[in-house]
């Protein structure tokens, strides 16, 4: 742990397997999250294949992949995380194994030095990731991640790039809940939820009947009061979270992000939130915005400064119709590419 701790790194795919084609799938997660619907569930679905996503607190022998009358040519995904016990599975099992594919979302190296995020946060990536980075490099022989700018970074793992693809199919914008704007980022994000605090100021005599909603702690509660229209909510697990939106709507997403390391190396997947919502969508002027998001025809793109966040809500508040037609060109935008949902990347070579 000392040792991923103080020099952290990207593993180093060293497996290779027979060249065969795979007759199973299996996808290890741990717990129910984002990463694994927005990057891996569509394309499970499609590939045609018997799957089976587990959990990688599980015992690995109640596995029907892995047992006995499973597949004799198996394709294996880790999403994000690995556990000794599956690990230990999986190498004594190599001679079924045809791939095993390491996928991130996250620079997850880099979120081992990153002290702007929760120690929990950094804590569950030692513990979980870099803990086992050396048997990962062992057993997998390909690397995905979800940005070019991943790839870029950790070049020499030779990774593919995977789009997000929404979970599900966005519903139309409504104009329900037409003041309401909302900011839902994580833990992660403590000085985006301080900037949507300072936006809340300013829109208190700009806009003073939009209502705020960003999910927080109490420190967050309490840094809140006194604004009128602001409301600080709990930061949900992502199934919780799936199902209380599920069929609300906003008329505004907020998607802010400041420079970091981290950041730089995100995707847009914020984009998929202010589509659930059936909500227009203002982002940061950041590399994970800057070249997905059509300014001014699926959403805005806005440098980080609260005026200027203030004043496009102010604007798109009193102009319902330019709302909606936001909206409705990102949700048709989202709806197409879960149309077109391009599959698993092929084996290499």
């Amino acid at each position: 742990m000392s040792l991923a701790l103080s020099r952290p790194r990207m593993l180093l795919p060293r497996a290779s397997y027979p060249q065969r084609a795979a007759d199973g799938i299996l996808v290890l997660q741990r717990g129910e999250n984002a990463s694994t619907d927005y990057y891996l569930r569509s394309r499970l679905a499609a590939c045609g294949l018997p799957a089976e996503i587990a959990d990688l607190t599980d015992d690995p022998g109640a596995s029907g992949m892995l047992g006995a009358g499973g597949a004799g040519a198996l394709m294996v995904v880790l999403c994000r995380y690995a556990a000794p016990a599956w690990l230990d599975a999986l190498e004594r099992m190599r001679d079924r194994l045809v791939r095993v594919a390491f996928f991130m979302d996250d620079d997850l190296p880099a979120m081992l030095r990153a002290r702007e995020i929760p120690s929990a946060a950094r804590g569950k990536v030692a513990l979980h990731f870099a803990a086992h980075a050396e048997r990962l490099s062992g057993l997998c022989s390909e690397v995905w991640v979800s940005t070019p700018e991943l790839a870029n970074r950790y070049a020499e793992a030779a990774p593919r790039v995977l789009a997000p693809l929404p979970e599900a199919e966005p519903p139309p914008p409504a104009p329900a809940s037409a003041d309401l704007v909302v900011y839902h980022g994580t833990d992660v994000h403590p000085r985006e939820r301080r900037f949507v605090l300072e936006v809340a100021s300013l829109l208190q005599t700009r806009s003073p009947g939009a209502r705020i909603e960003l999910a927080g702690d109490r420190s967050l509660a309490r840094a809140a009061a006194g604004l009128a229209g602001v409301e600080v909510v709990p930061q949900r697990s992502w199934p919780d979270y799936l199902e209380v939106q599920t069929g609300r709507t906003a008329a505004i997403s907020l998607a802010p992000l400041f420079p970091s390391d981290l950041n730089d190396a995100r995707a847009p997947v914020k984009a998929f939130d202010a589509a659930r919502l059936g909500a227009a969508g203002l982002y940061a002027d950041a590399p994970a915005y800057r070249g997905h998001v059509r300014d001014g025809e699926d959403g805005l793109v806005l440098p980080m400064q609260p005026s200027a966040w203030a004043a496009a809500i102010a604007a798109l508040l009193a102009d319902p119709d330019r709302r909606m037609r936001l909206a409705g060109a990102a949700r048709a935008r989202l709806a197409a590419t879960l149309a077109c949902d391009p599959g698993f990347p092929a084996p290499a070579g």
